[in-house]
């Protein structure tokens, strides 16, 4: 989608007019000046300016919106928001190592910026890239279509800043799309910092299909959509998201290495998500320190049949909201086997109403480690419908390793209970004497029994893990 262009061209008439002035004047001055009679005019891009500055002036259907050059000229003008910012875009042409600027301003604390069409960042001849939104106010009218574009965008793009409201008079579908394109250039390696999407989004908050690379600072992400999703990774775009600049990949795409730092996710509107992981290329995906609320589920994993396995999730001191889900950790049965490998989480809070973590038929947790994690509003358990493999649980109604001590009073025997989810894999024990000749153990999935040779009275400290 291309806007036409409109020129300024009686202000840059009036500009060069007396831009041939001021060489004239400078001419005589710099003679009497100089008695060699030579001079010299500095030209071009004010120090530190941006590509383009865009600015508005008027409010409501007054409002004109400006773009000035870094040499100070207005480029473009008019009433629609959205064509003057593309143009703006499409003007930027590479002139070297640094980056190209495009600088949004709000004039006052509470005026907006209206879109009306998506803003495409998918062209940009000049890289790296910079949409400086910070202060910015965007009341978003897409109307079913992306805030913000950047499928195909690839290297070097950063949005900093603002504040982008999707408007429920006409609700765009993802406030920010990351998208494979057709000729397989994936959305990578972007920074998001400091961006707070708030409102109704149809399909996702933020949208990310086949991207790679990409990192998230400080992102404040919500949606107030029923039914809504906050962020949504997914490896086939399963959400039938299109881009009006260039055409998406399909079927299964690698989705890896995204990173998300601070910031919070949080889903307001009925049976809401706040975060989606769908199955069959997703790997290394790490959040730290982000909050994590929504009213249906805080993490969801969506198991497709010939999805394949979701691998490398990394969550570190997530925090927990007002924002109950029933579910902190879901995923639902699943058509045929499917793994979800290699989760790890240390640290942090998490709320659920009806199960901390769930995993429905033919959905296999294997090697993963959650340390340090709290699960409270009084312990809703996690449940497993498929036996879990190589997992290193730390839960109050779960646990794969616990510890303990026990006596044998002149006797050969002991039994206790070992608190383990299943049947022990390993038991160890040692002994308060060096009488003991030797032990051994058997178990049944609530309480493990000790024998030693010879009789006698004795302290058992033993060690105990469920790693089937």
């Amino acid at each position: 989608m291309k806007f036409e262009i409109s020129q300024v061209r009686k202000w840059k008439i009036v500009a060069v007019s007396m831009l041939l002035i001021g060489i004239l004047v400078g001419t005589y001055i710099g003679v009497l000046a100089n008695p060699n009679g030579t001079f010299t005019i500095s030209q071009g891009i004010y120090p530190g300016a941006p590509s383009y500055t865009i600015w508005k002036e008027g409010t409501g259907g007054n409002a004109v919106y400006y773009a000035k050059n870094s040499y100070g000229f207005i480029d473009f003008y008019g009433t629609n928001a959205s064509q003057v910012i593309q143009n703006a875009i499409y003007n930027i042409k590479y002139t070297g190592n640094n980056p190209a600027t495009i600088r949004i301003c709000s004039a006052e604390a509470e005026d907006y910026f209206i879109l009306t069409h998506t803003i495409g960042i998918n062209n940009v001849e000049q890289q790296p890239f910079i949409l400086d939104l910070r202060g910015t106010k965007i009341r978003a009218k897409t109307n079913g279509q992306p805030v913000i574009d950047l499928t195909d965008a690839h290297d070097g793009v950063t949005i900093l800043g603002g504040w982008i409201y999707g408007d429920p008079t006409a609700k765009p579908n993802v406030g920010l799309l990351m998208a494979r394109g057709s000729n397989n250039n994936s959305a990578g390696q972007h920074i998001v910092e400091g961006t707070t999407f708030e409102g109704y989004y149809t399909k996702a908050t933020i949208y990310i299909y086949g991207s790679e690379e990409n990192n998230f600072i400080s992102v404040y992400a919500r949606n107030r959509q029923d039914n809504g999703k906050v962020l949504y990774i997914s490896s086939d775009n399963s959400e039938g998201i299109v881009s009006p600049f260039k055409t998406i990949s399909h079927g299964i795409q690698s989705t890896t290495h995204l990173n998300f730092f601070g910031g919070h996710m949080l889903g307001y509107g009925t049976n809401s998500i706040a975060i989606t992981l769908r199955a069959g290329g997703i790997d290394g995906i790490q959040i730290f320190g982000v909050m994590i609320g929504a009213n249906a589920t805080g993490i969801y994993f969506d198991m497709p049949v010939g999805g394949g396995p979701i691998t490398g999730l990394y969550f570190d001191n997530i925090r927990a909201t007002d924002i109950v889900p029933s579910y902190a950790i879901y995923a639902p049965d699943a058509g045929q086997s499917v793994e979800i490998r290699k989760l790890m989480m240390f640290g942090g809070i998490f709320r659920s109403a009806v199960k901390d973590i769930k995993l429905g038929a033919n959905v296999k947790a294997v090697d993963w480690i959650i340390e340090r994690t709290v699960f409270f509003l009084d312990n809703k358990g996690i449940e497993f419908a498929v036996t879990p493999s190589k997992c290193r649980i730390e839960h109050p109604s779960y646990k794969t390793l616990n510890s303990g001590n026990a006596t044998i009073s002149a006797s050969t025997t002991t039994t206790f209970n070992h608190g383990l989810a299943g049947i022990p894999t390993l038991v160890l024990a040692s002994f308060n004497s060096t009488s003991v000749d030797g032990w051994k153990w058997t178990a049944t999935s609530t309480q493990i029994t000790i024998t030693v040779t010879p009789s006698g009275t004795y302290t058992v400290y033993w060690y105990a893990e469920y790693n089937p």
